[in-house]
């Protein structure tokens, strides 16, 4: 009987003006979208929604072996050439905290970051990595702003956790879509908890797939407070600086 009082994030039409902090839309590179004409056809459908801005983010993981910083850039380059419509893109990536990261780190990588020195990363679902808070601080030593990805979807993750990281100023990225349940129960009911408690900074679509996500988005329904909640992340994405 509530059905009435909830919408669609379409219906919502949140994404007019929408600023896209985490997908995975530039072709060929990890397993999101895989042709360059399926990536420019999401493009166009960002555009005819509203969408203003696109961070393009790439897993960059120990087992992507040819994902280094100068190959994604050629391959946002191929994609920037073709692109013809009004939406701005930038790139930056999202990387797995693993030996691969640390390596980087330890060589003083010059990271990938779509927005300022805002520094997307995640880790794997069911184990921390063992130094994980040395490799935060370090990160922040070098000037770097720590944004985890979908942090709703780690298992291992309790409320003292998330308290610690949010206390550290590492900010907590929604995956949109988490909390009608595309991941899962256990992604849901923590989205769901964290929104409740304000614990987010900002939200991205993760989309790797234009057909799951926007049938999701058509059809599974969102409360007004989840909404109401969503569109303030949203408003912390249009207020990140694109590029450098």
């Amino acid at each position: 009987m509530f059905g009435f009082f909830k919408k669609s994030f379409l219906q919502s039409e949140l994404l007019n003006g929408f600023t896209d902090v985490h997908c995975h839309i530039l072709p060929g590179v990890d397993d999101g979208v895989q042709k360059m004409e399926s990536a420019l056809h999401i493009l166009d459908f960002y555009e005819e929604h509203g969408v203003k801005r696109v961070f393009f983010t790439p897993h960059v993981a120990e087992e992507l072996h040819e994902n280094n910083r100068d190959h994604l850039l050629q391959r946002f380059d191929e994609l920037t050439k073709l692109y013809k419509g009004g939406i701005q893109l930038a790139l930056g990536a999202e990387y797995m905290i693993d030996n691969g990261f640390e390596m980087l780190l330890d060589k003083k990588e010059d990271f990938l970051c779509a927005s300022g020195d805002t520094l997307l990363v995640e880790t794997t679902a069911q184990n921390p990595p063992i130094n994980m808070s040395q490799i935060i601080f370090e990160l922040q030593d070098r000037g770097y702003d720590i944004m985890l990805a979908h942090p709703e979807r780690y298992f291992y993750m309790h409320t003292a956790d998330y308290e610690e990281l949010v206390a550290k100023n590492v900010q907590l990225q929604l995956n949109l879509l988490s909390i009608v349940g595309l991941y899962g129960e256990h992604a849901k009911k923590k989205g769901k908890n964290l929104l409740e408690k304000g614990m987010y900074t900002y939200v991205g679509t993760d989309l790797h797939n234009l057909k799951r996500h926007q049938q999701q988005m058509g059809i599974k329904a969102f409360s007004k407070s989840e909404l109401k909640a969503i569109a303030t992340l949203i408003g912390n994405n249009n207020q990140l600086p694109i590029g450098k």
